[in-house]
């Protein structure tokens, strides 16, 4: 336990400082519910909605804590993503050594399991893929989600080892439940914990199934309050679901890219991205080989859960976890993502450890080993291997933390290795206005543009720029434009207002602003103050 939370905060060490990214402007600075601890109702429904912690009232919850001990503290938020990420490590740890003592059948933890189990939580908790997880605070979600997960399952492998289990089957529901009210995949675990008393308990389903249905009923009970919150955001405010405006099957086909690529970035996580856009995968022809892959891979796993379900467990449980946002149901705003690897991850780093394992044991036995000198030099084998990857995987992870650090540096590596992005220049563009660098960050919102036309965003920072730039007129043009797209769009209308301001149209400044506060866009202090202070009709006084 200790090499593993060592390994973490060494990893981890440089996640404690950067900047707010992305969804974490929403979701966390321009959040109002997470300033009013205890507040039921916002608790219940977090605005602004459609943001990451939308219908997601436990997450949201993690947030107000972080707000009450420290208002908008970087490093506070940091801290405690990095404490739930060694948590889950920790919780890893102890399923894995339980699920090898079953699976084994030693009456208790030999030295080789807890080897085992704790090589595989240290590659987990230091792997490079984790890193969007913990350190881009916004994706607490995935990290907390996986804490929940992860505990779901460890109370339950304790609620199969023994008869009378109910105080931990009613642990298992807790966790269950607040890891439905953290991210909808947690759902998966209902499935995921079916196989696995299937894989070391039970010789066949329906004994499981007989043996299991109250707890699993009652699991599943557990997590239709936090489901019934999400559900009621309307698909994630349009950008999640059937209603998201991705056709399923070209997302389908995009995930049949997506997949082989994050098995490839965990043996290879040297090209990891922040954000890969929308991209979306238009034809069968574009993908055919990695759709044949994907169907080999998952007939195998469907085989292997069959014939022989301590085999199928783990690619099983990796497919099933990733099935919420990797299979037809379309999450329009991110098409890619890594975080979505955090829980998966371990079903891959488990399985190579166990093949490590397993080859260095064969290996000994043909060079004439056996008994004690055998199992020392395979235990040396599997040593040196978790010590060189851990080694390599965190002096990875440590160098991307160093990406996470600046906006400029994160949105310059994305451009740099997704130049087909607009969201990339975007967010560039906007880290190069904040630096004052204007003429830099026009260009940026062109090359956007170019890439997407009707990029609402991009219009509206150019506008911004423009008027860095002291050219309103044009400035307001670009405004005009993007509020033709979008009449709802509450930060056109304040830019616009400050626009006007320039012009001398003290009229249309003021109208402006009533607008962007209709359209839920609190106006800044020194435009009000500009306009006599008061915006009629609207919030802000």
């Amino acid at each position: 336990m200790l090499v593993v939370v060592a390994g973490g905060l060494l990893a981890f060490a440089g996640s404690l400082d950067g900047e707010f990214h992305l969804d974490d402007v929403h979701s966390i600075v321009e959040n109002p519910t997470i300033r009013q601890i205890g507040v039921s109702s916002l608790l219940l429904h977090p605005l602004p909605k459609g943001s990451t912690v939308s219908g997601r009232p436990v997450l949201n919850a993690s947030f107000m804590v972080d707000y009450a001990v420290a208002g908008l503290d970087l490093r506070q938020f940091h801290r405690t993503n990095l404490a739930i990420h060694l948590a889950a490590a920790l919780v890893l740890l102890g399923l894995v050594r339980r699920g090898l003592r079953a699976a084994t059948g030693q009456a208790s933890p030999g030295i080789g399991t807890t080897m085992l189990a704790g090589g595989i939580a240290l590659l987990w908790v230091v792997h490079p893929l984790q890193t969007e997880s913990v350190t881009y605070i916004v994706q607490r979600a995935e990290s907390l989600g996986g804490l929940f997960f992860l505990l779901t399952l460890y109370a339950s492998v304790r609620a199969f080892e023994r008869e009378r289990s109910f105080g931990w089957q009613a642990t298992a529901c807790l966790a269950c439940a607040l890891g439905a009210g953290t991210k909808e995949v947690v759902i998966t675990a209902l499935p995921v914990v079916l196989l696995l008393d299937r894989a070391l308990f039970s010789s066949s389903w329906s004994l499981s199934w007989r043996a299991r249905r109250g707890f699993l009923l009652a699991l599943a009970l557990s997590a239709v309050p936090g489901l019934a919150v999400a559900l009621a955001t309307g698909g994630r405010g349009g950008t999640a679901g059937l209603a998201s405006g991705v056709d399923p099957f070209q997302y389908a086909l995009t995930q049949a890219w997506a997949i082989p690529h994050y098995l490839g970035l965990v043996f290879w996580p040297s090209n990891l991205v922040f954000d890969y856009g929308t991209p979306v995968v238009s034809s069968l022809r574009e993908v055919a080989p990695h759709v044949a892959l994907m169907a080999i891979l998952l007939a195998g796993t469907a085989w292997a859960l069959l014939a022989r379900p301590r085999v199928g467990f783990l690619p099983a449980a990796f497919f099933i976890v990733l099935a919420p946002s990797s299979s037809v149901l379309p999450v329009a705003t991110q098409t890619v993502a890594e975080h979505r690897m955090y829980l998966p991850l371990a079903a891959v780093v488990i399985g190579v450890v166990l093949t490590v394992a397993w080859g260095a044991s064969g290996l000994v036995q043909r060079l004439g080993l056996d008994g004690a000198r055998a199992s020392a030099a395979a235990a040396c084998v599997v040593l040196a291997f978790l010590a060189l990857a851990a080694i390599a995987l965190a002096v990875t992870t440590a160098a991307r933390n160093r990406v996470y650090a600046s906006e400029m540096a994160l949105w310059q590596d994305t451009v740099v290795k997704m130049p087909t992005n607009p969201r990339a220049f975007n967010g560039r563009g906007l880290a190069r206005l904040e630096a004052g660098q204007c003429e830099g960050a026009l260009e940026d919102f062109d090359s956007a543009l170019q890439l997407a036309p009707a990029f609402e965003l991009a219009i509206n920072n150019r506008g911004l720029a423009l008027v860095c730039l002291h050219r309103p007129v044009e400035a307001l043009r670009e405004l005009d434009r993007v509020l033709r797209l979008n009449p709802r769009f509450g930060t056109a209308y304040h830019n616009r207002a400050r626009c006007r301001l320039l012009l001398g149209d003290l009229n249309g400044a003021r109208e402006d602003l009533r607008l962007a506060v209709r359209n839920d866009f609190a106006p800044a202090p020194d435009l009000l103050e500009a306009l006599g202070g008061t915006v009629v009709g609207g919030a802000a006084r």
